[in-house]
C-alpha cells in the first residue's frame, strides 16, 4: 500500500485531481474496511479547498480505525485556524508548514 501512497501524494503534488479520485475511488472498493483510503481522499479534498468534505472522510478514517494517527491529525489540523503541518499521508509524521515553522522560530 506504500506504492499507492506515494502515487497518490505524487499525483496530488502534480495535480492530477480527477486521475487522483479515480485511483483512491478504486482503493476505497479494494478496502472498503481500511481508513488509509478515506485519509487520502481527504487529503486531496483539502488540496482542492473542499474543506468540508475533506472532514467527512477524515471522520470516516477515523470511524474506521480510531487508532490509525493520520486521520486524526488531519482533522486536529484542518479543524484549527491556522494550518500546523502538511497533511500526514499515513508516513509516521507531519511535516511542518513553512507558516508553522516560522512561527516557532518567533
Amino acid at each position: 500500500m506504500d506504492d499507492k501512497i506515494s502515487e497518490v501524494k505524487e499525483m496530488i503534488q502534480s495535480k492530477y485531481y480527477k486521475e487522483c479520485e479515480a485511483l483512491i475511488s478504486s482503493l476505497m472498493l479494494e478496502s472498503p474496511h481500511s481508513a488509509l483510503p478515506h485519509n487520502l481522499m481527504g487529503i486531496l479534498l483539502e488540496k482542492q479547498g473542499r474543506h468540508e468534505e475533506a472532514m467527512r472522510h477524515f471522520r470516516a478514517a477515523y470511524a474506521l480505525d480510531p487508532q490509525y494517527e493520520p486521520a486524526e491529525k488531519n482533522m486536529e489540523n484542518l479543524g484549527s485556524f491556522v494550518m500546523r503541518h502538511e497533511c500526514d499521508y499515513g508516513e509516521n509524521f507531519c511535516i511542518p508548514s513553512e507558516q508553522t515553522a516560522v512561527q516557532e522560530k518567533r
